[in-house]
């Protein structure tokens, strides 16, 4: 069987139902800005439950029941069996906390390459914390996503962290794709934004992902 490395590994909730990501996707634009207001309902990333919909379980109320008592989620001794059922040799993760990151990376040696997640609004001081990650904690990476933080990848203040590494001699995977936040462009994720800093830094290995709509072309 050939052998797979996953580089969109989502990790299932753990036994007791409780995520293995971050939570605090829902805020707003603006970091440290304890001046704005609330988010408008359905505005923003909450705006992809209009989206992204499905029947309601409570419309039959048999299902209500079964889905109060049923936990979603699996052990990790439970999810690399499925990754070997699957030949999945590696799975690549991020979008969780970097020390939970770390833990998993630790508790099952060569099956998973740890994307570290900063921001660059943190300066420096994220640039040592990533090295940190690099060297003590064996993460394999860095990732950046300006749906979130709100720059593009061109940005200068990613420059520190990029020229990090190539330093360390990891990859940085780039977010170029579509979303459906309403509170920010399209164009945060517009792969342009690639040709400025991979032209600054030729030694960077970048992998940018998802593509698709509306940058198909």
């Amino acid at each position: 069987m050939r052998k797979v490395i996953d580089l969109e590994c989502d990790l299932p909730n753990d036994e007791n139902g409780n995520p293995r990501k971050y939570l605090n996707l829902n805020h707003p634009i603006g970091y440290g800005d304890p001046e704005r207001l609330e988010p408008r309902p359905g505005h923003g990333f909450s705006n992809y439950e209009r989206i992204f919909t499905r029947r309601p379980a409570d419309a039959v109320p048999e299902q209500a029941e079964a889905k109060k008592e049923k936990k979603h989620g699996m052990s990790m001794a439970d999810f690399v069996a499925l990754m070997d059922k699957g030949g999945v040799e590696r799975g690549v993760i991020g979008r969780m906390p970097n020390d939970m990151i770390a833990d998993i990376m630790r508790a099952h040696p060569g099956r998973f390459l740890g994307l570290a997640s900063l921001s660059p609004h943190d300066g420096m001081r994220g640039v040592r914390e990533f090295e940190r990650l690099i060297r003590e904690d064996g993460l394999s990476g860095l990732r950046f996503s300006a749906l979130y933080n709100g720059i593009p990848a061109s940005d200068r203040r990613y420059y520190p962290f990029y020229a990090k590494c190539v330093e360390l001699d990891v990859p940085v995977r780039i977010y170029a794709g579509m979303h459906y936040a309403n509170d920010r462009p399209y164009d945060l994720g517009h792969p342009r934004h690639l040709d400025q800093f991979a032209t600054d830094f030729p030694a960077l290995r970048i992998v940018a992902g998802p593509s698709g709509w509306p940058c198909v072309n």
